[in-house]
């Protein structure tokens, strides 16, 4: 599905794809032992059909979430991909923590 979602748009249209999807990238820290295989093949079935997560691509290496569970357990289960062939537009993407705290 996502493929066809790709394919459906020229190159000079960037096609974004956002929201809460509920399943964190493969690596997440810190690993939540409940996530199973499928939601991590979700999550790369983006990258397999063009798309770029915005957050990795600007900040391949902070840790940063967009949910904390009762436990105090962090989650980024708030996504932004790009049409990958659009990435190099991307200059910034995070969470605003603000209205959390």
């Amino acid at each position: 599905m996502l493929t066809a979602l790709s394919a459906q748009f020229h190159d000079d249209l960037p096609v974004l794809v956002a929201g809460d999807l509920n399943v964190v990238e493969p690596g997440h820290l810190p690993h939540h032992s409940v996530f199973g295989s499928w939601e991590y093949d979700f999550y790369r079935a983006f990258a397999l059909a063009g798309f770029t997560d915005c957050f990795r691509l600007v900040s391949p290496d902070v840790v940063d979430h967009s949910w904390f569970g009762r436990s105090g357990n962090g989650y980024r289960f708030d996504h932004m991909f790009v049409s990958s062939f659009h990435a190099g537009s991307i200059t910034g993407c995070g969470y605003d923590q603000a209205p959390r705290l």
